[in-house]
Parts: C-alpha cells; sequence; structure tokens
C-alpha cells in the first residue's frame, strides 16, 4: 500500500462520524485529549463522547497504606516515603486509566501535624501535588481519621487515635461535568476576613459576597459542605443562616473541622505544603493569619437531589443509627449517580460505640451499597437534619421530635448546625 493510498484511508476513516464513535467508546480520558487533536471531526467526536452517560459518572479513587510510626518517617524529607511514592503512583495509574473528565474533588486524607515544616512528621499527603494528578479542581482537608466505602465495597474506618503506628488512608469524590441543571461550584474564604456590610440582608446577593463567588444561585442550592482548619466558623455561620433564609431551611448541610484545608484554584494563599505548615505552626485564636481558611463546595440546580441526617449524641447503638439513616430512603435519590459524605467527631468511632468498629458507616453502606462515601473523623461537626421529601416521618431517634423544637421558621441558630460528638451524613445524587 502507498503512502497516498494510506492518505485516502486515513480521510475515509475521519469522515465515518459513527465510525469514529465506537472507536472513542473504549477509550480512557487520556486517550481522548490524543484524539481531539486529529482534526475538526474528531474533536466534535470527542465532546459528544464526553457527554455521553457512561462517561459523566461520579468516581472515587481510594487509597491506604502501610501503617507505619513517626520514626520511620523521620528517615525521609516531607514526601519521601515508600508510602507516599504507592500513593501518587496509584494516583497516576487511575488518572491514566479512568474514563471519566474530572471537574470538581471532594478529598478527604489522614493528615495530623505534628509541629511547622522543619518537624519531623506523620503521614501527610501534598495536597498540590495531589491536585495536579486528579486533574481537576479540588478541595481537600486532612484529619486523624478518614472513612473510605468506595462502590460496591464494605466501609473501612481509620481512626489511629491510639497506638505506635499510624495507618495513611486517602480518598477522593470526583465529579464530572454535568449539564445546565447541575452545578458544582467550590469555594474558599478566611474565617477572619472582614464581613461585608450586606451580609445583614441574607439574601443572594450577600451570598455571593460570603461565599466569594458571583455564579451561586442561593433560590437554586440544594446542598453545601464545609471544611475548615479553625474552629471559630464566624462567616461559614453567616453562610448557613444566609441560605436558610434564603430556601426557608430547604438545604441539606455538613461540614468538619480539620487540617491543612486546600482549594487548588487559590494560589495565592499558600505556594506549598510547607509553607501551610507554617501557617498552621504560628496560628492562634487571637492572630489567626493565613490559616484560618475554609473550603467547601455548593451543589445547585434542578438536577441535584439532597440530604442530610444529624445523628446526635443520644445516638449510641447500632439500632439507633439505622433508624435514624433509614430516613434517607423515604428520598427519592437516583442511587446509580450518587455519593455522600460522612463528617464524623473524632470522639464517635470504635470507642464510642463499645470496641465495635465501622457502626455508622456500616449501616450507611447496608442501606445503599453502590453508593460511595467518604468521611472523616474531625474536630468539630457541622450540618443538620433535612430531607427534601416532606412525607418522610419523624422517628424517636430524631431530637428535633423528641424536644419539639420548632421547625421551618425564623434564623437556623447556631446550635442547630454546629456540633460535637456528632456524626452528619449528606447524600447527593444527580
Amino acid at each position: 500500500m502507498t503512502s497516498e493510498d494510506n492518505g485516502d484511508l486515513e480521510s475515509f476513516v475521519a469522515s465515518q462520524y459513527e465510525l469514529v464513535r465506537r472507536i472513542l467508546e473504549p477509550l480512557t480520558d487520556l486517550d481522548l485529549d490524543a484524539c481531539e487533536k486529529v482534526n475538526i471531526l474528531w474533536a466534535n467526536a470527542v465532546k459528544a463522547e464526553r457527554n455521553s452517560n457512561h462517561r459523566r459518572v461520579i468516581q472515587m479513587f481510594s487509597w491506604k497504606g502501610k501503617p507505619q510510626t513517626t520514626r520511620y518517617y523521620a528517615q525521609f524529607d516531607l514526601q519521601g516515603s515508600e508510602n507516599h511514592k504507592d500513593l501518587y503512583d496509584s494516583l497516576k495509574k487511575w488518572r491514566e486509566e479512568r474514563k471519566m473528565k474530572p471537574n470538581v474533588s471532594l478529598t478527604i486524607s489522614v493528615g495530623d501535624p505534628l509541629g511547622g515544616p522543619d518537624d519531623t512528621q506523620n503521614f501527610l499527603a501534598d495536597p498540590f501535588r495531589v491536585s495536579e494528578l486528579l486533574g481537576s479542581r479540588n478541595i481537600q482537608i486532612a484529619s486523624g481519621g478518614v472513612v473510605i466505602a468506595p462502590n460496591g465495597e464494605s466501609p473501612f474506618e481509620v481512626e489511629n487515635l491510639s497506638g505506635s503506628k499510624e495507618t495513611p488512608v486517602l480518598g477522593s469524590i470526583v465529579f464530572p461535568k454535568y449539564g445546565q441543571n447541575v452545578q458544582i461550584t467550590p469555594f474558599s474564604y478566611f474565617e477572619n476576613e472582614k464581613i461585608p456590610s450586606t451580609a445583614k440582608d441574607m439574601n443572594c446577593s450577600s451570598l455571593k459576597e460570603l461565599l466569594g463567588r458571583n455564579d451561586v444561585n442561593g433560590e437554586e442550592v440544594k446542598c453545601i459542605v464545609f471544611m475548615s482548619n479553625v474552629l471559630d466558623i464566624k462567616r461559614t455561620k453567616l453562610v448557613i443562616q444566609t441560605l436558610g433564609n434564603i430556601t426557608k431551611r430547604n438545604v441539606a448541610v455538613g461540614g468538619c473541622i480539620g487540617n491543612l484545608a486546600h482549594d487548588s484554584a487559590d494560589s495565592n494563599t499558600y505556594a506549598n505544603l510547607k509553607e501551610m505548615l507554617q501557617a498552621m505552626e504560628t496560628y492562634t485564636e487571637n492572630e489567626p493569619g493565613k490559616y484560618a481558611q475554609t473550603v467547601g463546595v455548593v451543589f445547585s440546580g434542578s438536577g441535584v437531589k439532597a440530604a442530610s441526617v444529624l445523628l446526635t449524641t443520644p445516638l449510641n447503638t447500632q439500632a439507633k443509627v439505622e433508624q435514624e439513616l433509614k430516613k434517607l430512603k423515604g428520598v427519592d435519590f437516583n442511587e446509580k449517580r450518587s455519593c455522600a459524605f460522612m463528617f464524623a467527631c473524632c470522639g464517635r468511632g470504635k470507642t464510642f460505640f463499645k470496641g465495635k468498629s465501622n457502626v455508622e458507616s456500616e449501616v450507611f453502606k447496608q442501606l445503599y451499597p453502590n453508593t460511595p462515601l467518604l468521611g472523616i473523623f474531625g474536630n468539630g461537626e457541622i450540618g443538620l437534619t433535612y430531607l427534601p421529601d416532606k412525607n418522610v416521618k419523624d422517628t424517636f431517634s430524631d431530637p428535633s421530635a423528641s424536644k419539639k423544637q420548632k421547625k421551618d421558621c425564623g434564623l437556623l441558630q447556631a446550635k442547630e448546625f454546629s456540633h460535637s460528638f456528632t456524626t452528619v451524613f449528606v447524600m447527593l445524587s444527580f
């Protein structure tokens, strides 16, 4: 076959749109990047392929390393251990094999800093490196404990509260770009920033100012998730109260207090992990500096279904947890396009449930085995019970029922959404 014949064949193949689509269907997202550069026809076919249902799905990356001591990590620089190498190699492999094109990711990692950038540390994942390898805008937090339960798999809860060795874990829920009826909007701000004078209005305009996002329509918000470095969350409280006012309390809320909050789109606050650790080391309540950061994600649009369930301190048995989480079954979720987050107190793990591990995460996965779950054992919880379908009945374990609290009226008070020794579950479908 001559080079001229080869050229004719290539032109023929490129002109056959349906044939091109079939060629593209099994390819990875990185392969599609290369195919997109062939010509206009192939570029259009790639665009159509990326919008196909089998690619617009939520994916979860999860990784668990080998338990090690602080002395082990002292042998290496901040990111030089075998666990670090294995994490980043696993992320590279996942990126090479995935079919969906990531848009926004929410990541939780084991990471409890022991000091500043010059001190010996336990395992710390570099959020800058993780964000680069995920290939999306990444919202990330770290803590001593993490909960991971990929689609179709049993959960494992890593608390790292005692013992000489710490188990490193990282999980990420990765969202594709959906159509116009689903908006997934990351945000970040500093809790010690000056509150805008318009905040008192508690309307859609003031919400945009508080979040620093002009593209959020408060009337369409279905859920908001927060992840903060600090307990003094003045700005976050105003955001929640404003959303409660706009939506008449019809919004799912969840969040946590952890370490090393990170928004990959924020290139001005920190240049690297060492700068983050330096800011953490110098942080005080009186002079919080730039470490007083909160990051999060807003989920908006008619294509979003969201609910949140608060498990309070009295819910201390598997039976009570199950009865409360069963409320989610009254919500019409599309489980094939769903995900969930679990924000638990660091004191609400194995010890809280009298030596039994994975209690709350296992109950959830029994109810929703095909919903990926990502969670954290943090230093404070943010959230409330919100169920969008009004036909869901209260149970005896619901504190709002037992205490006869007023519902759906007035300004949300901090005691309604800022907690300790609780767990908040947030579930979403698209």
